[in-house]
């Protein structure tokens, strides 16, 4: 999305929700600002995330990921997004 990402994945182990985000934004601002030719914050502080409790929860929350880009017009079939990236979860 041009002003958003979505993630969707599994904490396995002792990981902890706060540390896993803050090296994925950490680590993404400071490549998005080189490719960019910028520097500072990139990503706001905040989050919106959710506990998925079951299966259901899960594929709702594909098809959600999935779709946004087409009820955002970006595309008119989601094959077609460029950033979409859908792994099958193991275990």
């Amino acid at each position: 999305m041009p002003n958003h990402s979505h993630l969707l994945f599994r904490l396995r182990g002792v990981a902890r929700l706060r540390t896993v985000l803050q090296q994925i934004k950490g680590s993404s601002s400071i490549k998005i600002n080189k490719l960019l030719g910028r520097s500072g914050a990139f990503w706001v502080p905040e989050s919106f995330d959710h506990i998925v409790r079951d299966e259901a929860q899960w594929q709702e929350k594909i098809d959600y990921i999935t779709c946004n880009p087409v009820k955002r017009g970006l595309v008119i079939d989601a094959a077609d997004y460029p950033w979409l990236f859908l792994k099958k979860a193991t275990g």
